[in-house]
């Protein structure tokens, strides 16, 4: 599996998904799990599609920032591939659904995007405390899945 989280580090909550692939990433480094490559592709997810390819992963899992209509700041949902675009989520360089269209047909992977409802997005603000705990807990589940 390979996790890619994208967002901008300088706008509060929308550095959700770079902060749980560098939780990820600090546990493969920890425990040697050879399994998982977590990638914290900020705002240009496409420029690790080299890496992610190399790396030949069954199933990858883009976690970024989102607004889901509804939800409370925190809320993690799994958002269906179809529904992607509807979906308001922070601003890439290449659109999230032709990134995973390329990785899915060059590497013949699935994938999954995950989003986090966030709270706020102002600029140069430190992630609300509620985003920063589904960081913690989203890595936590992702971790246990693979043992």
């Amino acid at each position: 599996m390979a996790v890619v989280g994208v967002g901008s580090e300088l706008r509060g909550d929308d550095v959700a998904g770079v902060l749980v692939a560098r939780r990820l990433a600090a546990w493969c480094a920890r425990t040697g799990c050879e399994r998982l490559a977590a990638f914290a592709a900020g705002a240009a997810p496409e420029n690790f599609s080299g890496e992610i390819l190399r790396f030949a992963p069954d199933c990858v899992v883009v976690v970024d920032a989102a607004h889901l209509p509804g939800r409370e700041p925190g809320a993690v949902e799994l958002i269906p591939r179809d529904a992607v675009e509807g979906v308001s989520f922070s601003t890439h360089m290449l659109p999230l659904p032709i990134f995973l269209d390329y990785l899915e047909k060059r590497g013949g992977c699935r994938s999954l995007v995950v989003g986090i409802q966030v709270e706020q997005k102002d600029v140069l603000a430190r992630p609300s405390p509620a985003v920063s705990r589904a960081v913690r807990r989203l890595a936590g589940e992702l971790r246990r899945l693979l043992g």
